[in-house]
């Protein structure tokens, strides 16, 4: 019994030595924890270290491409705004200069009608017809026979612009000779002016605007 009582108590020492022994690795542990040097807690915080390092480098990674992209964004609005202010000004330029030559011209113009006045003249050039004569033209060479209203005229007739009320009159005869009359006053008239001035008279030389009366007409229109 006393062996038994000895075993007995030798197992209840071993026991508590190996609490004793966890209790002590666990304070050991514990103690390790609260002061960061456990080796799994090591390994915890490298893990966690990583992935944090890895999360503010991507964090950091989108954050300068997003910059980069309000940059280029940003340098491109500018661009587009120089661009098309550039354009405005150039297409403005542009519409002021058109408008301010074609209003030059027509004051020039204006100017010049108002100086030289030319009458209007028409000429009217009656046409010749093949294998025709005056006769033939006008009737004269049959009796005078009165047009129907609404009746065509002929081809070689009309050509010569001369309203005929009959169909065969010595009136129309007598229309058409003053006519080849004042043909010929025109031809001669022309001839002259080519014998003796070569061509027809020229307008006279206008002197350009100076610059003081060009900025007194921008005055002008800015009023």
């Amino acid at each position: 019994l006393k062996e038994i009582t000895d075993i007995e108590y030798k197992f209840a020492q071993l026991r508590q030595k190996l609490y004793d022994n966890q209790l002590v690795r666990l304070q050991t542990e514990l103690q390790m924890c609260l002061e960061g040097s456990h080796p799994e807690l090591q390994v915890y915080y490298s893990k966690i270290a990583a992935i944090r390092d890895y999360k503010l480098h991507r964090a950091y990674q989108r954050q300068k491409y997003e910059l980069s992209c309000i940059n280029t964004e940003t340098i491109a609005t500018r661009t587009f705004i120089h661009q098309d202010f550039h354009k405005k000004v150039t297409d403005l330029r542009a519409r002021l200069l058109n408008r301010t030559t074609q209003t030059w011209y027509d004051i020039n113009k204006e100017r010049r009608d108002m100086d030289i006045v030319i009458p209007d003249v028409n000429y009217h050039v009656p046409i010749k017809l093949d294998n025709k004569t005056l006769s033939c033209i006008t009737g004269y060479a049959s009796a005078a026979q009165l047009r129907y209203p609404g009746e065509p005229v002929a081809e070689d007739l009309a050509c010569e612009s001369i309203e005929y009320r009959y169909r065969a009159n010595p009136v129309d005869k007598l229309e058409v000779i003053v006519d080849r009359m004042r043909f010929n006053n025109e031809i001669s008239d022309l001839e002259g002016l080519r014998k003796y001035f070569h061509s027809f008279p020229g307008a006279p030389e206008l002197n350009p605007l100076r610059d003081s009366e060009i900025n007194d007409d921008f005055h002008q229109w800015a009023q």
